[in-house]
């Protein structure tokens, strides 16, 4: 600003050593001499001050004759200048100044009325800003206040009289910045006194520098894995799932990111905007979320609550890598039943042995399991029992139709429980109780099914509606052995000499290879001489041998047979015949004379027993009873002696 001074002398002496002081600015200058009517202008320039202002300028003078010398006193002046100093000002500010690309600064720009005094006023305010389109302006929707009066300008205002203007005009605004920039802002506003503009336009400019540095960023992880014993606990042997899907949401659950686990389960999310956020897990059909939250070790558990995590508040730079899910696998269970044996047991029944074997290779689960024998209907049951490996299931009696193995037995990932079934069983092909008729496994379709030998059913139900999920059948046949005898021939060979046939037919009808020891007794009528006897075979082995004495003799001694094979025995029985001999009771008695029913002692009769176990005892005996052709004369001759006849 510049003062302008202008001295002149009004009186008709000279004035020497004139002097101009600003009782604010100081010394103005000095003037040497100044001639009756004549003026000097001084000019001096300073920085005009904010506020109200107000200097006064003095000049002093010596008053000098014509001579050059003083005469009266010294002469002086005085004149005071006014004026108001006042600036526009603007203040840009951001909440940060450095970021993370994307993030949200939100600026605050204030304009205010710097000096001035009362009826000064700043009017059209706007303010242009590099970030925005349009100008900022008083009342606008970025506009916070305060406008006092309302009038859209800013006035003088100083209640507090400390000097510093009251009323401020402020905006607030949010960009997101994804790279460095410097932005800048510029207000302006016509300067208005006592109502008329002065036609004075102010301005002030302010920036702002918003670095973007990604080391600022925030990330989120972890880890999604296969919890093999449902305690949402991570423990060692528990594999990461891979191609999770794994989704970033904001904090109203809209999905931000999607992602997928890699092949050890792990997942991240980078360069994230620090703010609250949350993590939603998808596995495939069939798993389960653990149960969250489980232990005191938050790097192990599972953070996720039905498959998702709570809000995560995420601070500039931060990474969180603990946010972990556990999902259940779906149990994937292998069913096997198999025949094991059937072995014959000295009284003649079968230990017949299945083996059933659960196995888990996918999450924990629990199942039950049910044991169906559907034997040919000439087997019977007579007891059955079960042992198992399964834990607090070691085994026991199994009675009924169906046997109850396992009642929500839990199995494990990796785990294998065993089951080993044993039924004694009795066979009988003459006993009526079934049709008397082995059938073996698949003799009806070639598959094995229900009333075929030792078809046996496993069914395991893993949801307990009574539906297996999964079954199995294994099926084994028994020996079924039956032996047949028949009297064929009785052929005279000379006068009381025969041959005597028989054949003996040892059957094996079952589906298993069965040993068995035959035995054969003649019981004949005891005016009948065995003089020699023989048989021939078509068993392994066994072709023929010769036979003595009067019996038993033994045809077969532990003689295996084939199933579905058929032994035939020729036995040929020499024998004499005489009843004048003494050797009986020389009186034929022929077959069932005495009862209807052939018995040892009448005519040919002939048993043959076969013992299937060794223990001596015939599970089975067959006879039959031919007869001798007889003809034969008798001779009575009387003597009546009481009339003698001479000559």
């Amino acid at each position: 600003m510049t003062w302008t001074y202008v001295v002149t002398n009004t009186g008709n002496t000279t004035l020497v050593d004139l002097e101009v002081v600003d009782d604010q600015e100081g010394l103005v200058g000095n003037i040497a001499s100044l001639a009756p009517g004549a003026s000097e202008t001084l000019e001096i320039s300073a920085k005009a001050g904010l506020g109200q202002y107000m200097n006064l300028a003095t000049v002093t003078g010596q008053p000098v004759g014509a001579d050059g010398n003083p005469v009266l006193t010294t002469v002086t002046d005085e004149d005071p200048s006014h004026y108001i100093g006042l600036d526009i000002n603007i203040e840009k500010t951001a909440d940060k100044t450095e970021i993370c690309a994307g993030e949200e600064v939100t600026f605050t720009l204030t304009t205010r009325l710097i000096g001035g005094a009362p009826g000064i006023e700043l009017c059209n305010v706007s303010v242009d800003d590099s970030n925005l389109p349009e100008d900022l302006m008083p009342g606008d929707a970025f506009f916070i206040g305060a406008d006092a009066d309302g009038d859209g300008c800013v006035d003088f205002m100083d209640e507090d009289g400390d000097g510093v203007n009251d009323e401020e005009f402020v905006w607030v605004y949010t960009v997101v910045y994804n790279e460095t920039t410097t932005n800048i802002a510029s207000d302006m506003a016509d300067v208005i006194f006592n109502g008329v503009n002065t036609g004075m336009a102010i301005d002030e400019t302010d920036e702002v520098a918003i670095t973007v540095n990604q080391d600022l960023c925030a990330s989120i992880g972890d880890y999604v894995w296969s919890d093999l014993d449902a305690d949402g606990i991570q423990d060692n042997n528990e594999p990461g799932i891979e191609g999770a899907e794994v989704k970033l949401l904001d904090a109203d659950d809209n999905v931000l990111e999607t992602t997928s686990t890699d092949f050890n389960g792990f997942y991240s999310f980078t360069e994230l905007i620090p703010g609250d956020y949350k993590v939603m897990f998808t596995t495939s059909t069939g798993f389960t979320a653990s149960t969250d939250n489980e232990g005191v070790n938050d790097e192990v558990d599972s953070d996720a609550v039905g498959g998702m995590t709570g809000i995560i508040s995420l601070e500039t730079g931060e990474t969180d890598n603990s946010n972990d899910a556990g999902f259940v696998a779906p149990p994937v269970i292998t069913l096997n039943k198999s025949f094991v044996s059937a072995v014959q047991q000295p009284d003649g029944s079968f230990d017949v042995t299945y083996q059933v074997t659960v196995e888990n290779t996918g999450g924990i689960t629990t199942y039950d399991l049910e044991d169906t024998p559907g034997f040919d209907d000439d087997i019977t049951i007579n007891s059955a029992s079960y042992t198992s490996d399964a834990p607090g299931n070691a085994g026991g009696a199994l009675n009924g139709s169906v046997y109850s193995l396992a009642d929500d037995q839990v199995i494990g990932n990796g785990v294998s429980h065993v089951y080993n079934i044993l039924v004694n069983v009795g066979i009988s092909m003459t006993d009526q109780v079934g049709d008397n008729t082995y059938t073996g496994c698949g003799s009806a379709t070639g598959v094995p099914q229900a009333g075929e030998g030792l078809f046996n059913l496993a069914e395991l139900d893993l949801n307990n509606d009574g539906t297996p999920e999964f079954t199995d059948q294994a099926c084994g046949d028994l020996p079924a052995i039956e032996l047949e005898k028949n009297f064929i021939s009785a052929v005279q060979q000379s006068n009381g000499i025969y041959t005597v046939t028989y054949e003996v037919s040892v059957v094996n009808s079952g589906g298993a290879a069965g040993a068995y020891d035959l035995l054969d007794t003649p019981g004949f009528d005891d005016d009948i001489t065995i003089t020699g006897a023989t048989y021939t075979s078509n068993a392994a082995g066994n072709a023929s041998g010769t036979l003595t004495g009067n019996g038993p003799w033994i045809l077969a001694n532990d003689q295996s047979i084939a199933a579905n094979t058929t032994h035939l025995y020729a036995l040929a029985v020499n024998i004499a015949y005489n009843v004048s001999d003494g050797q009986g009771d020389d009186v034929y008695t022929a077959c069932g004379a005495a009862t209807g029913t052939p018995q040892a002692g009448e005519g040919l009769f002939n048993e043959a027993e076969i013992d299937l176990n060794n223990d001596g005892t015939p599970e089975d005996t067959d006879e039959d009873c031919g007869d001798l052709r007889l003809i034969d004369l008798e001779l009575t001759k009387t003597v009546d002696n009481t009339t003698p006849n001479v000559g």
